[in-house]
């Protein structure tokens, strides 16, 4: 009824039921506030009493269902807990399906009203409707009285909008209910459509605020440092420091990627299993697979680096940062391959003396024969061969690799499908390499391999929003002609 009696994220006031003595702590406005405005929820009970039939009980129990999982009522709260996953995934979000379910509700509750039959009906539910909300407000008011003194001009009048606009709903739910007022069928859906926006975005004006980045995300010594690396490169922070997706604010890439979009078989990877909700959200040590991860830097609190031999102390100021000796890239040329089980592959690339650039792990065999090197060869055609990336976008990313004999670009990015891949300019199949990662076939020479994610989802959706236009376009031409027939007289 009052969706920013707790504040908004623009204008502030987030005291506001602490003052009414509403609750005992301040609200989480994002999360716990759903607001599909009251004109709807008035129309969804005239579906359920005016049209009633086994979609109107769907989309009504859907509603309360979901209302109750918000509110915790038993036994959402001993279900969630016993499930994986979503044991870790607030329920209160679970407000947007309610929400839904009011709009579609609302939608047949137009619909119904309006019918004659059922007109005694919605009135009555309307009757109902505004008088369990009065009485409601009434028992707030009494409540919240005494304290009502006790705010200040600036306060009264953020809590006074809000009584403008449920006044407001009252007058236009009069107005759209009783055809005396208004006969045109037409006039009161532009009314009511028109007030129903107007109520969401007077709502949503204050949800999102917009502040610079810098502002919310200001820069720091070690980041600068960072940022001045220019080469194709990943980090990782033990502990709390630079927790996934703060890096890419800085165009700095995290081994971690983004988090809460997990791929089983990088988990698999990184954990030896799969089912954690909060995979690698703070990572307390190193994982087995670095060689796999592209990590030039690990980021810690000041603390002893997480193996001596391996890397060197570099930057020490409010944090220490730490070079790994031994990185060598995103893009790999690999000449030797083994073709072996996925789960014999996960076993060899978790072993800490698994080197991505001496064998190539895969699945299935190439689709062109690769001559294996003996060992005494395979270091100097290594020293021969280069891969570097020389552009890249989330979803285009283009390589130059130079081989003196045929070989294989590994590409340590996630292998998933959609991704499509052109070796100087042919489109050539990506091979599953390494458990996770992307391999292509190089011929001898200089190459440019480019990467472009292009799903089939994508095309497919975008395939049916046409056929969908053209339906719609012939049915209305259809009901145009249908219409235009001049009927014959009796």
């Amino acid at each position: 009824l009052f969706p920013r009696l707790s504040g908004s994220p623009v204008d502030g006031f987030d005291d506001t039921m602490l003052w009414l003595g509403i609750g005992n702590r301040l609200p989480n406005f994002m999360e716990r506030t759903g607001y599909v405005g009251v004109l709807p929820w008035m129309l969804a009970l005239c579906a359920l009493v005016c049209n009633r039939n086994r979609w109107m009980i769907f989309y009504g129990a859907v509603v309360v269902v979901s209302l109750a999982a918000v509110y915790g009522m038993p036994p959402f709260p001993a279900l969630f807990d016993s499930l994986p996953i979503i044991k870790d995934v607030s329920q209160t979000r679970l407000v947007l399906l309610a929400g839904f379910g009011v709009a579609v509700l609302s939608g047949f509750g137009w619909d119904g009203f309006y019918r004659h039959e059922n007109r005694r009906k919605g009135l009555w539910a309307v009757v109902v409707f505004w008088i369990v909300i009065g009485l409601v407000l009434l028992g707030y008011w009494f409540k919240v009285e005494p304290r009502w003194k006790l705010l200040d001009a600036h306060y009264r009048a953020y809590l006074n909008s809000q009584f403008q606009m449920m006044a407001g709903n009252v007058l236009v739910s009069i107005a759209l209910l009783l055809p005396l007022i208004i006969r045109q069928y037409s006039l009161r859906s532009l009314i009511g459509l028109g007030w129903i926006a107007l109520d969401l975005l007077s709502f949503g004006m204050g949800l999102n605020p917009a502040v610079r980045c810098e502002s919310y995300y200001p820069g720091a010594p070690s980041i600068e440092w960072l940022q001045r690396d220019k080469t194709n490169f990943r980090i990782i922070g033990l502990g709390m420091v630079f927790v996934p997706n703060a890096p890419e604010l800085y165009d700095i890439k995290d081994a971690r990627g983004f988090d809460f979009a997990t791929v089983r078989r990088y988990e698999e990877l990184i954990n030896g299993n799969t089912g954690s909700f909060f995979f690698y959200r703070t990572a307390a040590a190193l994982p087995a697979a670095v060689p796999l991860l592209a990590i030039k830097y690990v980021l810690n609190f000041n603390s002893p680096p997480p193996n001596p031999p391996q890397f060197d102390l570099i930057y020490s100021n409010q944090i220490t940062i730490y070079r790994n000796r031994q990185f060598q890239g995103r893009a790999l040329t690999v000449f030797n391959y083994d073709v072996a089980a996925p789960a014999s592959i996960l076993k060899h690339v978790r072993s800490s003396s698994f080197n991505p650039e001496r064998t190539l792990l895969l699945e299935q065999q190439p689709q062109i024969p690769v001559s294996r090197l003996p060992a005494s060869a395979t270091s100097t055609y290594a020293t021969n061969s280069s891969a570097h990336i020389v552009s890249e976008q989330p979803d285009d990313l283009t390589v130059d690799a130079s081989v003196p004999q045929p070989g294989f670009l590994l590409l340590l990015d996630t292998y998933f499908p959609g991704w499509t891949a052109t070796v100087n300019g042919t489109k050539t199949p990506i091979l599953r390499a390494d458990y996770n990662f992307r391999a292509v076939q190089l011929p001898a020479g200089k190459s440019v391999v480019r990467f472009v994610y292009r799903p089939a989802s994508f095309r497919w959706g975008i395939g049916l929003f046409f056929l969908g236009l053209a339906i719609l376009a012939a049915m209305l031409v259809g009901n145009f002609r249908k219409s235009s027939k001049p009927t014959s007289e009796p």
